[in-house]
């Protein structure tokens, strides 16, 4: 007889292009925030949009969202799908997230909480330009966030040595409530994992 716990259960993988970042009012294809990160076709083709950081300051918010099938007692993952049209390898790429959690009934507020782990800083690391690439993982340790929860994320560009670097998404790892029930507390392992 198989048991649940004995399920090798993935985490669930949601990815949240460039149409789940939050836009300027008076125009969509800028973002809020400080540089006003515009939404640009990558590479001249139809297939990416990204929002260019073309700045140290510039600031991208991803929409709040409510992961309603999410094991809260776990951690979130979160990395940053990004390309840019730079062709130097040493090309510092240091990409700042913090995130917000809104129950219903409080206040709506900026995201400002440093991630538990963060986001490592790293260079372009190639001589090609625009490869799609994902940054280190960061993680948002489990208990912090309750169930229904509104949750957003700001992305803040610093010390991004090239012209162009293209923020594609961000991806988002956790956990389902499918691990969960009498008996069984469990964290299910990433989708990145091997058999």
């Amino acid at each position: 007889m198989i048991r649940d716990q004995e399920i090798d259960y993935k985490r669930k993988k949601v990815f949240l292009d460039e149409s789940h970042f939050s836009h300027a009012a008076d125009d969509q294809d800028k973002m809020v925030g400080t540089g006003d990160p515009v939404l640009t076709t990558v590479n001249s083709t139809n297939a990416f949009n990204g929002m260019d950081l073309a700045s140290d300051a510039d600031i991208i918010y991803v929409k709040a969202h409510r992961f309603w099938d999410m094991d809260v007692r776990h951690p979130l993952h979160i990395t940053i799908v990004y390309t840019s049209d730079s062709t130097t390898t040493g090309d510092d790429i240091v990409n700042v997230i913090s995130y917000g959690a809104i129950a219903v009934g409080e206040a709506i507020g900026s995201p400002a909480t440093a991630l538990d782990t963060t986001i490592a800083a790293t260079t372009w690391g190639g001589g090609t330009a625009w490869i799609i690439k994902e940054s280190s993982t960061g993680v948002i340790n489990g208990g912090t966030f309750t169930e229904g929860d509104f949750i957003s994320f700001k992305i803040l560009g610093t010390t991004n040595d090239m012209t162009a670097l293209h923020i594609l998404g961000v991806s988002i790892e956790y956990t389902p409530k499918i691990t969960r029930g009498a008996g069984r507390d469990f964290e299910a392992t990433s989708q990145a994992d091997s058999d």
